[in-house]
């Protein structure tokens, strides 16, 4: 935000976050993820914080089950709310990295077109990013 106000405070901007469904935890400081509009130039920067930029859902009902990474699909906020954006901005970094895979354990499973991934080639996550997608903004997928 100190980009866009200089530092300084500005009483004209809106603090929207509510909107989205953006709260503050217990405790914090400061919600995770935040939006401002500037009304004098009728703009909206908002910053939501994903662990993947896909959709991820249980395969099963017990605890212990895997996820499906549904590279071609859109998380849940995205869905929601891709239509009310003019312009979006991807930081597409953390979702390609192998690390989150390893945390949760391998559990989620990339799938592409609601089928597990059968190329063990394209299965692996750094080759899996070279693959092309397009997700629209009514949330389908082209290929």
């Amino acid at each position: 935000m100190c980009m866009v106000t200089g530092g300084e405070k500005r009483p004209e901007v809106q603090c929207i976050g509510w909107k989205f469904g953006f709260v503050k935890p217990p405790g914090a400081i400061c919600p995770d993820d935040w939006a401002y509009r500037f009304p004098r130039t009728n703009t909206t920067i908002l910053y939501y914080w994903s662990a993947s930029l896909c959709g991820i859902k249980p395969i099963g009902t017990d605890p212990a089950t895997d996820f499906a990474m549904h590279l071609d699909r859109p998380p849940v906020f995205l869905r929601q709310f891709l239509h009310q954006f003019d312009v979006l901005v991807l930081n597409t970094g953390h979702h390609w990295n192998k690390g989150k895979l390893r945390a949760n354990r391998c559990r989620w499973v990339m799938h592409v077109n609601g089928n597990p991934i059968q190329d063990g080639k394209l299965a692996e996550i750094g080759n899996a990013k070279n693959s092309p997608f397009i997700v629209l903004s009514d949330g389908s997928t082209h290929k």
